[in-house]
Order: C-alpha cells, then sequence, then structure tokens
C-alpha cells in the first residue's frame, strides 16, 4: 500500500507541474466547455426565435412595409383619378354637343366665337367645381380644342378652357381660383383668377395635347395618360396632369380634360404614418439609368408629422447588402429601397423610393452592437464565474484528501469518495500483475541471451559469404576495366577513320559540285527535329538499325526519313550525305 501512495504522490506531484494542466484547470476548463456549449444553444434558439435584432433585415421589412403601403396608395388614388377623368370626359363632351346642338354650331364655329365660348364655359363651370370638390386632387381643367382669336401670333399653340385650382392642402379652408379661362364667368361664380392667370393654354408646353388628339379611333380607356411632373409656364407651381382625350359622337377631338396633382397636394395627401424617423417617400418617372435618381423630375413626401426634407439633385445608388441600397449626391447620404408602378397603358414605369437618413441607420446599427457586445460579456462573466464557483466546489474534498496521502496517512482518507476507493484497489491489482510481468520478463531475458548466441554464430557465417562476394566483385570490375580499353580503343579508330574521311572531304573538294553544297547546307535548315536527329546520328556513325533502337522506332520508319532527309539536302545517298557532312565540318573547323 505504501507503493501505492507513493504512486499517487508522484502522480499529484506531476499534474502540479507547470509543464502540465492541473486538476483543477482541466476540471475549470471541461467546465468552462459545457458551459459555452449551454450558452450557444441558448443564443441559438434566441436566435431562431428572432429574438435577437437584426438590424439589416428589420430595417428591410420595416421600409419594404412602407413602400408597400406607399404603392397601393398611389395606385389606389391614380386609380380613382382616372377614372373619374374618364367619367369627366364624358360629361364635358355630352355638355359641349348639347351646347352646339342647342346653339345650332358645330364644333369648329367656336374658333373665333368668344361669345359663344364664354357661354359654353359658364355651362361646363359649375359640374367641374362639383368634380373638383368630390375628387382628391388640387386642380381640374378642361382644355378645348379651339382658341377666342386665331389671328394672333402664337394662335397655333393657343387654346381655350377652363383650368381651376385649389391651395393643395388639407385644410378647412382651400379657396379655388382660376388660372386659365374666361375672368368675367369665374367672377359671376365667386371665384377670383389666380395673379398668374392668362386666359388661354399654351399646348406647346403639353405635348400630350396633340399626342392624343391622332388617336381619336381608340377608346379613351386606352389613351388616357398621366404627364410628367411639368411647371405650369408664368408660374414656379409643378404638377402631374391627367390627359383625357374628348371625342365626339362624330369623331371630333375636341380636346382633353382631367385633374392636376400639385407638388404641394402630394406631399400633403401621402404624407405617411411610420415609427421610423426622418422617413422620404419618393414617386418619380423610371430613370434610363439604373444607378441613378433624378429628384427634380417626380414628387416627394414625408410622414404624418408634416416636416420632411426632400433630397437635392440627382443620387446615385449602390447596394449595401439585404435588399438595401445607400444613396448618395446630396449633402445628406440615405439608405433605402425602390420599386416599380404603372399608371396607366401609356405610361411607362414609375419608381417609387422609401429612404431614411444613413446617420440614423448607422446609429441604429452601433447601438445593436454595443448591446450585442455587452450582452455577450455578461454572459462570458458568467460563465467563467460559474465554472470556477463549481470547479472549486468539485475539487475541494479531492485535493485535501491528495494531500492527506501525502503525509502517508493511511488510505481511510479517501473513504467518502467512492470512485478514489476503487481507484486503490484497481492500483493494487496493476501493482501484483507487475510483478508477475517482471517474472515473465526475466525468463524472455534468459530466451534471449540463448538466441543471442545463436544469432553470432549466423553473423560469422554471413561475414565469410561476404568477404568472398567481394572477392568475386573485384573479379568483375577488373574484367569491366578491361571491355572499357577495348571500347576506348575502338572509339579511337573511329576518331582515326573519321579525321580520314574529313581528309578525303577536303581532298574531294574539287570534285563537288558547289550548287549542290549549297542546296545542302541550306536544306539542313529545314529539316524537322527527328530528321536532324536522325541526320546527326549519320554524322556520329550509327547505321540504320543503330538508329532505330536508340529514337525507339521500326527501321522502315528510319528509311521513310532518310527519303525526306535525302529530299531535304538534294542527295541521293548515305556516301554523298557523308562526303558533304565532312567538307561542311571542315570548314566549320577552319573558320573556327
Amino acid at each position: 500500500m505504501n507503493n501505492i501512495a507513493k504512486f499517487v504522490y508522484e502522480a499529484v506531484s506531476r499534474s502540479s507541474t507547470p509543464s502540465r494542466w492541473s486538476l483543477k484547470r482541466r476540471l475549470f476548463s471541461y467546465m468552462m466547455l459545457l458551459v459555452c456549449l449551454l450558452l450557444l444553444f441558448l443564443v441559438t434558439a434566441l436566435f431562431l426565435t428572432d429574438q435577437f435584432d437584426n438590424i439589416e433585415e428589420n430595417t428591410y421589412d420595416a421600409l419594404e412595409m412602407q413602400i408597400k403601403v406607399f404603392e397601393k396608395d398611389i395606385t389606389d388614388h391614380f386609380d380613382t383619378i382616372a377614372a373619374a377623368g374618364i367619367s369627366l370626359s364624358q360629361t364635358v363632351t355630352e355638355l359641349v354637343e348639347d351646347y352646339l346642338t342647342e346653339h345650332d354650331l358645330r364644333f369648329s364655329d367656336l374658333t373665333d366665337n368668344a361669345d359663344a365660348i364664354a357661354q359654353l364655359q359658364s355651362t361646363l363651370l359649375k359640374p367641374m367645381l362639383q368634380q373638383l370638390s368630390q375628387e382628391n386632387c388640387s386642380g381640374i381643367y378642361v382644355l378645348l380644342d379651339t382658341t377666342v382669336n386665331s389671328s394672333l401670333a402664337h394662335a397655333a399653340s393657343s387654346r381655350t378652357g377652363i383650368y381651376l385650382q385649389t391651395n393643395g392642402y388639407k385644410s378647412s379652408y382651400n379657396p379655388i381660383v382660376l388660372l386659365r379661362g374666361n375672368a368675367e364667368v369665374s367672377r359671376e361664380n365667386d371665384i377670383m383668377p389666380h395673379r398668374k392667370w392668362t386666359l388661354e393654354f399654351d399646348i406647346s408646353h403639353l405635348p400630350e395635347f396633340e399626342t392624343l388628339s391622332q388617336h381619336t379611333a381608340l377608346p379613351i380607356t386606352k389613351t388616357f395618360c398621366f404627364t410628367d411632373l411639368m411647371t405650369i409656364p408664368r408660374t414656379e407651381m409643378r404638377v402631374m396632369l391627367l390627359c383625357v382625350p374628348m371625342i365626339g359622337t362624330d369623331g371630333t377631338f375636341l380636346g382633353i380634360c382631367g385633374f392636376e396633382i400639385s407638388e404641394n397636394y402630394f406631399a400633403s395627401y401621402y404624407a405617411q404614418p411610420t415609427k421610423v424617423d426622418h422617413l422620404t417617400y419618393l414617386f418619380l418617372p423610371s430613370p434610363s439609368e439604373k444607378d441613378s435618381i433624378d429628384i427634380t423630375s417626380g414628387f416627394s413626401c414625408g410622414d404624418t408629422d408634416g416636416y420632411y426634407r426632400a433630397p437635392q439633385g440627382t443620387l446615385t445608388s449602390h447596394a449595401e447588402g439585404h435588399g438595401l441600397y445607400s444613396f448618395h449626391g446630396d449633402a445628406i447620404p440615405y439608405l433605402g429601397i425602390t420599386g416599380q408602378i404603372t399608371l396607366s397603358p401609356n405610361n411607362p414605369a414609375y419608381t417609387l423610393g422609401v429612404l431614411m437618413r444613413k446617420a440614423d441607420y448607422d446609429l441604429e446599427k452601433r447601438t445593436e452592437t454595443i448591446k450585442n457586445v455587452s450582452l455577450w460579456s455578461v454572459l462570458l462573466i458568467a460563465a467563467v464565474g460559474s465554472s470556477y464557483y463549481f470547479s472549486r466546489r468539485f475539487l475541494s474534498p479531492i485535493l485535501h484528501s491528495l494531500e492527506q496521502l501525502k503525509t502517508e496517512e493511511e488510505v481511510t482518507a479517501f473513504s467518502n469518495i467512492p470512485e478514489i476507493a476503487d481507484l486503490f484497489e484497481f492500483l493494487s491489482e496493476k501493482d501484483r500483475m507487475h510483478e508477475e510481468s517482471m517474472t515473465e520478463l526475466a525468463e524472455e531475458k534468459q530466451t534471449a541471451e540463448s538466441e543471442k548466441e545463436s544469432l553470432l554464430q549466423k553473423y560469422e557465417r554471413v561475414q565469410l559469404e561476404y568477404l568472398e562476394t567481394q572477392r568475386k566483385l573485384r573479379d568483375a570490375e577488373h574484367s569491366l576495366n578491361e571491355t572499357q580499353e577495348e571500347h576506348k580503343s575502338t572509339q579511337t579508330e573511329f576518331e582515326k577513320a573519321q579525321l580520314e574521311l574529313q581528309r578525303l572531304a577536303y581532298s574531294r573538294q574539287a570534285e563537288i559540285d558547289p550548287d549542290a553544297y549549297i542546296q545542302f547546307l541550306d536544306g539542313i535548315e529545314t529539316l524537322t527535329p527527328t530528321e536532324r536527329k536522325i541526320f546527326n546520328y549519320y554524322l556520329d556513325g550509327l547505321n540504320v538499325k543503330e538508329i532505330a533502337e536508340t529514337i525507339s522506332v521500326k527501321e522502315s520508319t528510319v528509311y521513310s526519313h532518310n527519303k525526306n532527309i535525302y529530299s531535304k539536302l538534294g542527295i541521293n545517298s548515305l556516301k554523298q550525305l557523308l562526303r558533304y557532312s565532312a567538307l561542311m565540318r571542315q570548314q566549320e573547323k577552319e573558320r573556327g
């Protein structure tokens, strides 16, 4: 048992050295890992149940909800305005035709007939006032394809009609003013002319008038359209007009009519309820460039609080991820999303946008980051504290018992820890097995000594065999040296033959045709790599069989290459090839 105590003491001593982790550190690490896993599962569950805020997704969801509401409001409103405009066109057309029938006039008779036009405007004024009061708009107009005075210089682009306008705000007092039309008729109905009033319309600023006048064969439900945002001449009022053609029963183009949505009215009518601060809503024609938005080409509005700041100039967009886009170009950068809608069969797609200040988004993101970092810090501190507490609480009795064991007290110190008692029983069994193993090792050692003697004898026999093999190897090397000497002698004879061949080539130089020799030299440059290799082997003294073995081909292949070589060099035999080659080498040696 003293041996067991000594073994346990040494194990405890080793575990307390700085180079190894102590039992306390190990248990603390395991407890820390367990707590971290539990926290990970907890955090994962919170993420799966959307308990943690994702600023990008939440912002996108909020803006997407806002743009859907904004899109529905615009679609519903403009559909209602379009339906009202078609109804207005039908009503005005009937009134105009009834007036013409009653006074036995044709529509062309209205030109230069100021009295008839004034009476017709008086007839149209009250229905227009009633329609204006019923619809959500900032103005109403009827533009007839005629003029009071066709002799004026600008008469070609001047058309008569009535244009009524309100102040564009939802308030208890919305005075109506006359922007275009007969002032006397309006005063009789208690309507004052606008300070920028003119008698007639200038259709040069309204290209839709000319377009609609050319499509009288189509039903008005397929030809009505909305204008782009335009500034009324001689004013600073920016408006969008609904243009609905008026077609008589005989197919005569009578003019156009519709309603007005002014910039101020749009900002007031479309103000959206929202919990997101400083939102800006955009409505404008789709830009020609995908990544840019011209703010001046469309309307904008804010939230129901009333105040908002519209972006200025042209904004360029860049993807930010999660469906969000950043917009730059104004003094204040924005973040938002855009969408597409169509207002009528004849209008291109319009772009909707919902933007928020990027500074608000960045602040919310930083706040969320700080909150998450704080939460993780608290969880980490809690994990470390709980791991330290439980590891210390669990190990204290074990370490106390081990300290008693170091003083060689009885093992009864572990009587209150069953696992330790089982450990000592296991160690006792291991001690008994160790003694048996030592006995077996002694017997194995004896056997090993006997085998060692036998192996030494075998080694001596192998050593003798090795010496005999060395002697035979030296004899073989001697034979190899003799073979090499014979090879050198053969090589020397070959070199002598080459020199003799060169001498003969030099002596027979006068017998060689110069033109044929020049063709031979030029032909060498045209040889393929394989043909050049075979040519060099002939110069080295190899025959056809040796060349075929060297380059691993059949002899017939070498003969085939010979034909190409002879043809390119202008020769007809190997003898001639060697003669020209000897002369070539002789000349090269002389030049060198």
